[in-house]
């Protein structure tokens, strides 16, 4: 049974069918929802209609033109922007993968770093690495807790390289290797791992690394250290971490 939210009287139906809906405010919209289910469901209301209010409303839930975005990764559909790329001294980032680096990108906070990561992760991938964005700021959470902070890093990893790569070997693997290795070593392994399965060198681009804290920071730091002389074959080629701190 849906409950009841908003308007204190029940909407015309004729109205609803009229397609005056969209003009109602949000909680009456609610409301109107409620109440056109509960005709369409005593038949007081045909379908057809329905359908069309809802289609309606998928049509406004993307905006008609662009506009200025100063909140979250720039969308270059939606936003008016410079493209991201432009913004870095490409020939020495691109030199820096290439040449097996681990490197940081620091700037102050809503200056457009998770764009820039967004899109060379794109660029990268186009010209045949196994590149994959992920932020482990989620993991911020455990403070100190070094167990939790690398769980949630692995298990973010893995849902992105789902997402973006289709590449499912991390999530099949990674909590094994927890349970087995233990909060210290399973990122490095869990990540040697992936390298090894991999078919093109891996790169890593680790936003908001600079939200994790005290040891758990140091164990992420310390077990990338670790696997660096193992790459490319046994561990990624390149990775860059970001945050607005200099990490180094």
């Amino acid at each position: 049974m849906l409950s009841r939210v908003g308007a204190k009287t029940a909407p015309n139906p004729a109205r609803l069918a009229a397609g005056t809906l969209r003009t109602w405010p949000a909680v009456g919209l609610q409301q109107a929802l409620h109440d056109k289910l509960q005709d369409l469901f005593r038949g007081a209301v045909r379908v057809p209609a329905f359908r069309v209010i809802l289609a309606r409303q998928r049509s406004e839930s993307r905006p008609t033109m662009r506009f200025f975005n100063t909140e979250g990764p720039i969308k270059p559909e939606w936003h008016y922007c410079v493209p991201s790329l432009e913004r870095l001294d490409m020939d020495e980032v691109l030199r820096l993968v290439r040449n097996g680096r681990y490197f940081v990108l620091h700037a102050p906070r809503q200056t457009g770093k998770t764009s820039v990561l967004i899109a060379l992760q794109g660029l990268l991938n186009e010209q045949g690495y196994h590149c994959l964005y992920a932020t482990v700021e989620e993991a911020a959470s455990g403070l100190e807790d070094v167990e939790r902070t690398v769980r949630t890093v692995l298990d973010n990893l893995a849902y992105e390289a789902q997402g973006a790569l289709d590449d499912s070997f991390l999530a099949e693997v990674w909590s094994t290797i927890l349970a087995e290795s233990g909060p210290d070593r399973a990122l490095g392994i869990a990540l040697q791992r992936w390298a090894e399965a991999s078919p093109k060198p891996l790169v890593l681009l680790i936003d908001e690394i600079d939200a994790l804290q005290g040891g758990s920071l140091l164990s992420v730091l310390r077990q990338l250290r670790a696997g660096y002389r193992r790459r490319p074959g046994g561990f990624p080629q390149s990775v860059v971490l970001c945050g607005m701190r200099d990490m180094r």
